[in-house]
């Protein structure tokens, strides 16, 4: 992915207020992220998008796509 992936600490999200959408927006990012990572055959290729403990890219794809009730439209 060319762009770097935000955190929260880059919206700002310090004990003040953050735009939902923007963040909404970001997740959905992530998911695709995640997602052409995964497609990759070959380990070598892959990259960590982020390291979340010893969950698998799957369960944060799960977790990220529950909590912000992302669709397959809106990955699209």
């Amino acid at each position: 992915m060319k762009n770097k992936l935000k955190t929260l600490k880059e919206f700002g999200a310090e004990g003040i207020l953050v735009n939902v959408s923007d963040i909404r927006e970001e997740a959905i990012k992530w998911v695709k992220a995640f997602y052409e990572d995964m497609k990759k055959e070959r380990p070598e290729e892959k990259r960590e998008v982020i390291k979340l403990n010893n969950y698998s890219s799957e369960e944060v794809v799960f977790w990220i796509k529950h909590f912000f009730n992302l669709t397959e439209e809106d990955l699209k």
